[in-house]
């Protein structure tokens, strides 16, 4: 095949600069969601358990999981390379991801991969997986909140905020008022042991 000289061949090294630090990058980002899942997991238990934790417990491994959360996106900031400056992922925007490899039966080392979420990686699976956009449906969505947002005025949020601020602080007088009345009614108690 001629092409013309004005219309350069691209060459396959061209396709992918430093790919020792991108697979540095996909490595750390790895590891990085690897840490959240295992948080999402143990929250999951404990949420399963929801009677036998102690809510403190509870609320710490929140805490973690925001923590990791924040770490994986900071690290998706820099373009997941420990040392690098903010770059807001250019490094990760620069490169496409390709499927290699499209199979119908069953692959045993995607599905232990995956954790038996994804069984094969076909036709029908590849386009869910390497979306950039949402689905069309979520977009949507998200498109009329933010036109109701952008149709309400200022004034009409405050005064939303406001109203849910009176409700809040009633609420909280009503709790504060029962658990007095509570306590008082304990002490009144006579113990006849």
């Amino acid at each position: 095949m001629n092409v013309p000289p004005s219309f350069p061949m691209p060459q396959a090294s061209n396709y992918q600069s430093d790919p020792e630090k991108m697979n540095t990058a996909i490595s750390y980002l790895e590891v990085k969601a690897m840490d959240a899942k295992k948080i999402v997991e143990e929250l999951l238990y404990m949420l399963d358990m929801q009677e036998k934790v102690p809510w403190p417990d509870m609320l710490d491994k929140f805490s973690s999981l925001a923590a990791a959360m924040s770490q994986l996106q900071g690290a998706l900031k820099k373009s997941a390379i420990q040392s690098g400056h903010e770059d807001h992922g250019a490094l990760l925007r620069s490169h496409v991801l390709v499927p290699q490899r499209l199979q119908l039966e069953p692959d045993q080392q995607l599905q232990t991969l995956t954790s038996y979420r994804v069984h094969s990686w076909n036709h029908d699976v590849v386009p869910d997986y390497l979306r950039t956009k949402l689905n069309p449906e979520m977009e949507s969505e998200e498109m009329m909140l933010e036109q109701d947002k952008n149709q309400k005025g200022q004034d009409v949020i405050s005064k939303q905020i406001t109203h849910l601020n009176k409700y809040v602080d009633l609420l909280l007088q009503s709790l504060h008022s029962s658990d007095r009345a509570h306590n008082e009614n304990f002490a009144e108690k006579v113990d006849y042991a």
